[in-house]
């Protein structure tokens, strides 16, 4: 086999590096480029030696195939340690409060709730209920409602620990408009899994998908 037959090898090699996507089969056929440029150097035919501009179009897609390689090595680096870093700062959130619209454990300390009335709400109300679905509390909303601390309090002292879900009723006019959850914040106590798949667990002992977590507030 002379030069010719080996420059249309080393062609098609290296098209295929180019079009790869996997860093282990791009590293394997780095070292068959390798091999068959000094197979060719080694097989040049006497009567008509290689021109030296081709070796250097050769030498260029060697150096081009190298550079890929290490690049996808140093991508898998950053992953890693970007995955990591953000790990870090999930741990970070520990003590602080997240806005949730789930169930919220209640333990003595008021819980912030946002009712968010409907925009074309004239009045609202916020009901409250226990773990067991049972309204244990009505409070009047004024319009327009940021956030309120509930329990208030003027009947803190009747409100039992335990989880409670949140839900406000809009009206315009005395018809009711709108009825839909409210979210209310919740103290994270445990960050548990990975970057991209985390998990919050808060106060009491429900969990949360980091992801679905709109707010974030620290306290002191």
């Amino acid at each position: 086999m002379y030069v010719s037959e080996i420059s249309a090898a080393s062609a098609g090699v290296a098209t295929t590096l180019s079009a790869s996507g996997d860093s282990g089969v791009l590293s394997s056929d780095f070292q068959t480029f390798l091999k068959m440029l000094v197979t060719q150097a080694e097989n040049q035919d006497p009567l008509n030696p290689i021109d030296s501009s081709d070796y250097a179009a050769q030498l260029a897609s060697f150096a081009t195939v190298e550079q890929q390689v290490m690049t996808n090595d140093l991508l898998r680096v950053l992953t890693a340690q970007s995955g990591g870093a953000a790990g870090l700062d999930m741990g970070d959130w520990i003590g602080s409060e997240v806005l949730v619209s789930g169930p919220v454990f209640y333990e003595g300390d008021p819980i912030l709730v946002q009712p968010r009335p409907a925009p074309n709400a004239t009045s609202a109300q916020l009901t409250v209920r226990n773990a067991q679905s049972e309204i244990v509390d009505i409070v009047a909303l004024s319009i327009p409602m940021h956030s309120i601390e509930w329990p208030t309090s003027a009947n803190s002292a009747n409100i039992p620990s335990g989880y409670y879900t949140f839900e406000v009723e809009s009206f315009s006019g005395g018809q009711l408009l709108d009825t839909g959850a409210a979210q209310a914040y919740a103290s994270v106590t445990s960050v548990h899994g990975k970057a991209g798949d985390v998990t919050l667990e808060l106060a009491g002992g429900s969990k949360v998908a980091a992801a679905s977590v709109e707010e974030v507030r620290i306290t002191e």
